[in-house]
């Protein structure tokens, strides 16, 4: 199967293959401070916590934490954010250590993005219970400690 990308013709979303254990996962990481100022930053634990909750209109990451599967994308596409084409610096983490944690990662592909892939038990909705979030905290924390932080190419 040919590597899909965030912008190129994609294909069709019930033919994307499960998710294996030995497979590596991205999460893309908005610029800031904390990034641009430091030889070897740590990513900050907000990158591994859903959006939140704010009302029906806007509410935050209710599927789940999202990711891009590195076997369907390529390092460099899955870097752009597709709304700007912005190359933004990544996490990269295993798969096999999101299940040693007590995660999951569901396929969650579209149209646009056969890579698609969410974290469901890192959501908005759960966000909302205090108990849940401080769980959510601590595999938050346990996911930025797999991580390697990929600079933008």
């Amino acid at each position: 199967m040919p590597i899909p990308t965030n912008s190129g013709p994609a294909g069709n979303p019930a033919e994307v293959p499960p998710i294996s254990d030995d497979e590596l996962v991205y999460r893309r990481l908005l610029r800031a401070g904390w990034y641009r100022n430091q030889e070897n930053p740590k990513i900050p634990l907000k990158f591994f916590m859903p959006r939140p909750w704010v009302t029906v209109e806007k509410p935050g990451d209710v599927d789940g934490l999202s990711v891009n599967r590195a076997s369907l994308i390529s390092e460099f596409d899955a870097s752009k954010r597709s709304d700007t084409g912005e190359r933004l610096p990544m996490a990269r983490f295993a798969v096999a250590e999101v299940y040693r944690i007590g995660l999951t990662v569901r396929p969650a592909p579209s149209l646009d993005d056969l890579s698609h892939a969410v974290i469901p038990e890192l959501n908005s909705l759960d966000q909302r219970d205090s108990e849940k979030a401080t769980q959510m905290e601590e595999w938050a924390l346990a996911l930025r400690n797999c991580s390697v932080l990929i600079k933008s190419l």
